[in-house]
């Protein structure tokens, strides 16, 4: 009965290693190659801790974030110019700025050049699949760490919430932020990543 149990024992064992290492696997090969970088940690701002780490975030017994708290700044860190349905439009991000345990980047879309016969032009989709910025992430590679838009107490995110209303008359701007936990002290830049035709905006300086 002991070798029994033993053998049966082993097996088990044995089926853990095997599932344990392909989950790895699946992880390693998520970005399509051999030398993939492994996924990045998740961090969402929990407004109620000063020690922001991934599973021990609370949205719904949090107070509040309040975002007018998070200064924001205008000056721009990046660029990038894409274009969207025949028009043109420059994103302008700031600096990802440290307040606390929370940071904020904000995006100033300008409308360079309108699409033909649209005087005003509702251009979110080429930022955001749902109007808001609460898919908006920072991510640090160097850490990998990937950190999601703050929400509070209601489990709203402190973002931008209706981008279709920002609609551009040609040469016009319009400014869209995100908050999030704050990235360490040691961490000197970070990807803005938006779930748009925008995609990824590298090497946003943090302060």
């Amino acid at each position: 009965m002991r070798a029994r149990d033993r053998a049966t024992s082993i097996r088990r064992r044995g089926a853990a290693g095997v599932v344990a290492l392909t989950v790895a696997l699946l992880g390693a090969c998520s970005g399509g190659g051999s030398d993939a970088e492994p996924a990045p940690t998740t961090t969402q701002a929990d407004p109620g801790s000063s020690d922001v780490a991934p599973g021990d975030v609370d949205e719904t017994s949090s107070p509040p974030v309040e975002s007018d708290n998070v200064a924001g700044v205008v000056e721009a860190a990046a660029t990038k110019e894409i274009e969207y349905e025949g028009g043109r439009l420059r994103l302008d991000v700031s600096p990802v700025v440290r307040s606390g345990d929370l940071s904020r980047v904000t995006v100033t879309v300008t409308a360079l050049r309108n699409p033909e016969g649209k005087e005003t032009w509702y251009y979110y989709a080429a930022l955001s699949g749902t109007a808001t910025a609460e898919e908006f992430e920072l991510l640090d590679m160097e850490g990998q760490q990937r950190y999601l838009t703050a929400r509070d107490s209601e489990g709203e995110c402190v973002c931008t919430t209706d981008i279709n209303g920002y609609g551009l008359l040609e040469g016009a701007s319009a400014e869209i932020y995100a908050v999030f936990a704050a990235p360490p002290a040691s961490v000197e830049t970070v990807d803005l990543v938006l779930p748009g035709l925008a995609g990824t905006i590298a090497d946003v300086p943090v302060e």
